[in-house]
């Protein structure tokens, strides 16, 4: 009888568990490629990077993302990679990391 309590028990979480991924990931994606916080907020799209410190190249999307037209997409047409930086500086991105997908 405990078994089969412990089967159902471990069932039920393995059925809830992805529900709540995919309600987060909607989440995200609402939000944007970046997170709302202090740091890696300013969507980019940069070139090489060193160690996810430092990107070169990088410049601000020209055209409104959306999830029809995501950030990837922007960064990609112009051989860019699409970041998510905390500070953007004369052609540099400071702390960046790679943006959500949308």
């Amino acid at each position: 009888m405990q078994f089969s309590a412990i089967i159902a028990l471990f069932a039920t979480l393995a059925v809830a568990a992805p529900a709540q991924e995919a309600v987060e990931v909607a989440a995200r994606n609402l939000d944007g490629p970046c997170s709302d916080g202090v740091t890696n907020n300013i969507p980019k799209c940069c070139g090489a990077g060193i160690l996810d410190l430092l990107y070169l190249d990088c410049k601000t999307p020209t055209q409104v993302t959306s999830i029809l037209n995501p950030l990837s997409a922007v960064c990609g047409r112009v051989g860019l990679q699409a970041k998510c930086c905390t500070v953007g500086i004369a052609g540099l991105g400071v702390l960046c990391q790679d943006a959500l997908p949308e």
